[in-house]
């Protein structure tokens, strides 16, 4: 209670939750992701590799707001459909940005549709986050010259 004023304080400890910032750090917190194979650094992104980045991660994110914004199952199949086709983008880009193409196959065998969609949103937004660490270094590093 604050003497000041008499209003009790209600601060939560909130643990704040950072994301992984490397690919060895990702894997620790999400072991599932260590079967996929050796994928490009963000960094190392083209644009073309940049902007098909861009497309799959907006499908995933729709593909996700979508299923947890919605309370009617008449529309669970179309939930679904919407996921397998998110997956289904983000599984050939997986493949564009390995040399191993078919170990990413490999790696969605035997898992459920629901949890492969979760891991590899755990990957978007990896990429997400490392792109724009990117962009930052990038800024950075050019405004000081």
């Amino acid at each position: 209670m604050s003497a000041a004023n008499g209003v009790q304080d209600t601060k939560e400890d909130k643990e704040e939750v950072e994301f992984p910032q490397t690919w060895e750090a990702l894997v620790e917190q999400n072991p599932l992701l260590a079967g996929l194979p050796v994928l490009l650094p963000a960094e190392q992104f083209t644009f073309d590799v940049s902007a098909r980045f861009e497309q799959v991660r907006t499908r995933m994110y729709v593909a996700y707001n979508d299923s947890t914004r919605n309370d009617d199952d008449s529309t669970a199949v179309d939930m679904v459909e919407e996921r397998v086709a998110a997956l289904r983008d983000m599984i050939a880009f997986l493949k564009t940005i390995t040399e191993e193409p078919a170990k990413v196959d490999e790696f969605t065998s035997g898992i459920d549709v629901n949890t492969l969609f979760l891991v590899l949103l755990v990957v978007v937004q990896f990429y997400a986050d490392q792109l724009g660490k990117s962009v930052r270094s990038k800024t950075s590093s050019t405004s000081t010259k």
